[in-house]
């Protein structure tokens, strides 16, 4: 079965005096089919163990598995390749290229990664459960933070990766639109066998997670 695993992961930051540990001794599973959260406070290290989660940074110690792969041990190019072809991230900061319309953005996805993105009936599916139709042809700076939000969401999935890493992803959103979001996360999970992570302190989407782990001071444990 695909997964993401950490086992006995520490994370720390600076030294001496400055050091901060930020994620200890953290054991997490999140497997295809499924629906995880990780709630927690701002500051409780959710982030970090996102990005750990997504090789964009490595552990101080500890494994990070993905698919049975050492990500941990992964460098380079190599990295890079697979978390191109493995893994979606939908980070706060939305990282949409700002002089790229919303329909560019994808066209740029279909230049990096050549092969393996959605095909268009699937791709129009959630264009249309995202309510981003009508933005096709705007720029990143004529959108508001939730239309970004979307859009962002659209392009991860667009790459059809085994897994969705998605970091506060209905911050901006209001009810309805969570609640749609929502849905569309659980039903990514479980017709289409990936598994989605979502971090946040957004308690609206708790009522659809198949599992649930609190992160509070860099300590994990598992409520559902």
């Amino acid at each position: 079965m695909k997964g993401l695993t950490l086992e006995n992961v520490n994370k720390v930051f600076g030294s001496g005096l400055n050091q901060v540990q930020a994620l200890k001794e953290v054991n997490f599973e999140a497997k295809e089919g499924e629906l995880t959260l990780i709630l927690g406070p701002s500051g409780s290290g959710k982030s970090t163990l996102l990005t750990i989660l997504g090789g964009l940074q490595q552990p101080t110690n500890g494994t990070v598995l993905v698919n049975g792969k050492r990500l941990d041990s992964m460098q380079g190019k190599a990295a890079d390749a697979f978390r191109l072809n493995n893994i979606g991230f939908v980070l706060q900061s939305y990282n949409l290229v700002p002089y790229l319309t919303v329909e560019d953005q994808f066209k740029l996805v279909d230049k990096v990664k050549k092969d393996g993105n959605l095909d268009e009936k699937t791709f129009k599916r959630y264009i249309d459960r995202l309510g981003i139709e009508q933005l096709l042809h705007k720029f990143p700076g004529e959108l508001s933070g939730g239309q970004s939000q979307r859009v962002a969401i659209a392009r991860a999935l667009y790459a059809d990766p085994d897994f969705i890493l998605a970091d506060e992803p209905t911050a901006a959103l209001d009810s309805n639109r969570v609640k749609e979001v929502a849905q569309l996360f659980k039903d990514i999970a479980e017709k289409s066998g990936k598994a989605v992570v979502v971090v946040t302190h957004d308690l609206r989407l708790k009522e659809q997670a198949d599992k649930i782990y609190e992160l509070v001071d860099g300590q994990i444990s598992l409520e559902k």
